[in-house]
């Protein structure tokens, strides 16, 4: 590759001065949702109104307090940490240079088990939501959670725990305390509890609020992802004698075999609420005439997981009708709630449609059997894929992390315009999402993913999925991901459905399974002469005394084996034949090149090339040649499936069928370290910090 060209360097330093350019992390509100259609006639997270009955709407605040420069004196909280307390500036959300707009903290500083205390007598129940302003520095997490005590400072009602990351700007922490099972005690105060790994913990204000129940619950047309377990549904609340209620167009014939089906738990801060309940479920016409209505008893709930419902609804011939579904209750001991997920309406269908997105985490484009003969991988599930749809040869990433790749593959907007370039801050629920496009054109939506930075809590990945799952720790192997979503597309076999499943087994550290492990490195010792400088040995690999660098290399390879393997079985489903498939990555790995060994940092090609196969009906089988970006798949999936949408991107099967002007690639790296440009047989790598000292 030349390595100067004075005019063509000039002018792709004046486009990299547009690329670096900072836009707002909100592209501006999703478009108005399309109407329903496919097999999905209604879903009920989305559309439905919730219908209330006399429970209080609003919130009463029991006591508050923020610190300013004027009252720090009167500050109630009592603070208890490894040393004293000390007061502290704090900057704002988005920071300042401006030290008068700095906001003034508490802090306690070290690691160790930290908390501050509001004093304040109350009920027992009465205390349900703590709002605080709070921020940590340092390196690692802390958990932190609400409780309230008593006089002798035992702790009764609490929150869940919530993890945060050490950053600069301030979290919002909002706390919904788990319900007593008796109300009447007295308590003397709330306190939030801080532990883990970080040494300095700030409070800047807390409020402490009695709300209703209802109103502490995600609401039908603005649903959240709601984690039970390691399973995110999204959903919205229910409380007794309340319903949600949506119009809806019935399809099909009066003998059509339509049918409900949701997931239910308790709220977390209401584990026991429920379990006394029945939920009703109501077809009638628009005049009110009643068609048909069931009851299924809640009793099984608990507050640990989601269980899976399928109702079968009263026949009705195409029409305009009224569902309504109904929380009842004859206990009348107290106010019962449940939280629904993924609540959707089906008619069935023959010839249901289906996408499926796989992303293969950190796999470098050469590492495929397509790529070339005599390879270092065996793939042949991916190969047979390629050969029968569009194997695309010169295909890049837009960065060189995993979620804000993801993020911009989910968005189609490029992280030179969300401003996500670290693993940490969430994509904004005003963006749009390819699963809220598939959703709300009648598609069930699942996702199923293989390292904990990417669940719905830190990516913001989960809007728009109806189920989605995650690993507890902080991976697992990708079979595990996979085998989920075989699952459940199983289970949705007359229904269009869109599946997203990520693999994380060609990430460093590397461990493949025994048997692959030996086929790649059969005559490669684990032991030779290092010939780098010590420096470049991850710990990993000295902590497993491997001395060769081959030998680290034939691991990779062994993963991409594993990666390859695990798929067979989906490939090979029945449903799976008229299947529209996307196998992509997020970004490649560095194994021997520009310094870097068995890493992603930087913006040089190893970590931008990654392979993309394109396959289902209506594709062609081709190789195409044309340098192209994974960020277009979203635009592209749209297309083939008739989706109208204005999603971001260009059909990727345009560059397949016509020849089409090559146009620069852009890249941004992680934390905006570095920026590059593609262009043809040209790769600039453009650093945008100072790294001399």
């Amino acid at each position: 590759m030349p390595t100067h060209s004075f005019g063509w360097t000039a002018w792709v330093c004046s486009t990299l001065l547009a690329l670096t350019a900072c836009g707002g992390s909100d592209t501006g509100s999703p478009e108005t949702r399309s109407a329903l259609g496919g097999e999905v006639v209604a879903d009920l997270t989305m559309d439905a109104r919730s219908v209330l009955g006399t429970t209080p709407t609003e919130p009463r605040e029991l006591a508050s307090f923020r610190l300013a420069e004027n009252n720090r004196k009167q500050c109630p909280w009592i603070c208890k940490g490894p040393e004293a307390q000390v007061q502290t500036l704090i900057q704002p959300p988005g920071g300042t240079e401006d030290r008068s707009k700095l906001l003034p903290a508490i802090a306690l500083r070290k690691v160790g088990p930290k908390s501050f205390s509001y004093p304040l007598q109350f009920q027992a129940g009465e205390v349900t939501t703590v709002l605080a302003a709070a921020s940590c520095y340092g390196e690692g997490k802390e958990r932190v959670r609400a409780v309230t005590y008593d006089e002798q400072g035992e702790t009764h009602e609490y929150s869940t725990w919530r993890t945060i990351h050490g950053q600069l700007d301030p979290y919002t922490l909002e706390f919904d305390l788990i319900a007593p099972e008796r109300r009447g005690n007295e308590r003397a105060g709330v306190r939030l509890e801080f532990e883990g790994q970080i040494g300095h913990a700030a409070l800047m204000s807390i409020a402490i609020l009695e709300r209703p129940l209802h109103a502490r619950l995600p609401q039908p047309g603005s649903p959240v992802p709601t984690q039970r377990a390691q399973t995110w549904r999204l959903a919205a609340g229910l409380t007794e004698n309340t319903s949600w209620a949506t119009d809806i167009e019935l399809g099909g014939t009066k003998e059509t075999l339509r049918r409900l089906e949701f997931a239910a738990t308790i709220p977390s801060f209401a584990r026991s609420v429920a379990r006394g309940s029945l939920l009703e479920i109501e077809l009638q016409t628009r005049n009110g005439d009643p068609l048909g209505s069931m009851s299924h008893s809640l009793s099984s709930l608990d507050g640990e997981s989601w269980k899976d419902f399928r109702v079968a609804l009263p026949k009705a011939p195409p029409g305009e009708y009224e569902l309504r579904v109904t929380l009842r209750d004859s206990d009348d001991t107290g106010l019962s709630a449940v939280v629904l997920g993924d609540v959707v309406l089906i008619e069935p269908t023959a010839s249901p449609k289906r996408v499926v997105l796989i992303t293969s985490d950190t796999h470098r484009a050469d590492y495929l059997g397509l790529y070339g003969p005599n390879g270092p991988v065996y793939s042949p599930s991916l190969d047979a894929l390629g050969n029968r749809g569009l194997y695309f040869e010169n295909s890049y990433s837009t960065t060189n992390i995993t979620n804000p790749s993801h993020i911009a593959v989910m968005s189609g907007i490029h992280p030179r315009d969300t401003q996500i370039v670290d693993n940490l801050s969430p994509l904004s629920s005003r963006v749009e999402t390819l699963a809220e496009v598939f959703r709300a054109n009648g598609f069930r939506t699942f996702a199923s993913i293989s390292t904990q930075h990417l669940d719905p809590n830190q990516s913001g990945l989960g809007q728009g999925f109806g189920r989605f799952e995650a690993p507890a720790d902080f991976k697992r192997a990708g079979d595990v991901a996979i085998e989920n979503v075989q699952e459940w597309i199983e289970q949705s076999k007359d229904v269009s459905t869109f599946a997203w499943i990520h693999v994380f087994d060609a990430h460093a550290p590397y461990d493949p399974p025994a048997n692959l492990q030996a086929r790649t490195s059969k005559g490669v010792p684990r032991s030779a002469e290092w010939g780098l400088e010590e420096r470049f040995r991850p710990n990993w690999i000295r902590d497993e005394e491997i001395s060769n660098p081959d030998y680290v290399n034939a691991l990779y390879a062994a993963e991409v084996d594993f990666v390859d393997q695990s798929l067979q079985g989906l490939f090979e489903m029945p449903q799976m034949r008229e299947a529209w498939i996307v196998f992509t990555a997020d970004h490649g790995e560095s194994l021997d090149t520009h310094s870097i060994y068995w890493d992603h940092a930087g913006m040089y090609l190893p970590m931008l090339s990654v392979p993309l196969i394109l396959a289902g009906p209506k594709i062609e089988p081709k190789r195409v040649a044309t340098p192209v970006q994974q960020i277009d798949v979203g635009r592209t999936l749209l297309e083939l499936v008739g989706i109208e949408a204005k999603f971001p991107g260009e059909d990727l099967i345009e560059n397949a069928v016509r020849a089409k002007r090559i146009e620069p690639l852009f890249g941004l790296s992680n934390n905006g370290l570095q920026a590059s440009i593609t262009l043809e047989n040209w790769h600039l790598v453009l650093d945008l910090r100072d790294f001399s000292s």
